[in-house]
């Protein structure tokens, strides 16, 4: 994605605790606390959010096949994506689809 400096907050299921799924509850506060601390002392000006194919999150902890598995996760991004703006903020908040293509990571923009 070329990002030139970044702050990563990363967990299992990325965007999944912030999308209200009760099996990511504990995660969401703390990754709430995060944000909210990079914006008051970073001045966070964007959020970038990504989820990744074949992701053991949504495999085993929700339980969820392929295809509905993208498909939830895709949706997820949106639904994180305005959890992030109301607990920051922030306007620019852009999301990703990562998958392996010929061996290379390839990122598809999720409209949010």
């Amino acid at each position: 994605l070329n990002l030139p400096r970044y702050a990563r907050v990363s967990l299992p299921g990325g965007p999944a605790c912030l999308a209200g799924h009760p099996q990511a509850h504990l995660e969401e506060q703390g990754v709430v606390d995060e944000l909210k601390f990079l914006t008051e002392v970073h001045g966070l000006k964007r959020v970038i959010l990504i989820a990744h194919q074949s992701c053991a999150f949504y495999a085993t902890r929700l339980d969820l096949k392929e295809p509905r598995r993208e498909l939830v996760q895709r949706a997820d991004l949106v639904r994180a994506a305005a959890f992030v703006h109301r607990v920051t903020g922030v306007d620019a908040i852009h999301a990703y689809f990562a998958r392996l293509t010929d061996g290379r990571v390839t990122f598809e923009q999720v409209v949010v």
